[in-house]
């Protein structure tokens, strides 16, 4: 039974690093439309629950955020990126990207704390 729930929970991490993938080339092809509406797909999951999501989730769930673009999205993925990174101190996908929000949001004293 742990084996099914393991898998069934790696498949719906899939799911979603596929879904937030998908919605970050919409957006770099300029088809923001989509590219929103895939992010809120995985951002309205997110926000029903929480809680219980591992490292590799709250990664993609920060990114739906970054790709949604406004101020308060921006702010969202760093508490998420941030509790991605606590709870996985080794991702290091989360860990530059945090970096690399920062720097797209002209913080360069925070993200060179962030990639130290």
């Amino acid at each position: 039974l742990l084996a099914l729930t393991t898998s069934a929970g790696a498949q719906a991490t899939n799911a979603r690093v596929t879904t937030v993938g998908a919605a970050e080339v919409a957006m770099a092809r300029g088809d923001r439309t989509t590219a929103q509406a895939l992010a809120r797909s995985v951002v309205r999951v997110y926000e029903e629950r929480t809680s219980g999501w591992s490292s590799a989730d709250l990664t993609a769930i920060a990114r739906a955020y970054v790709v949604l673009g406004d101020a308060e999205s921006v702010r969202a993925a760093l508490r998420v990126f941030d509790a991605a990174v606590a709870a996985d101190r080794n991702n290091m996908d989360a860990i530059v990207r945090t970096g690399d929000l920062f720097l797209e949001t002209y913080n360069a004293p925070e993200a060179r704390e962030s990639y130290s």
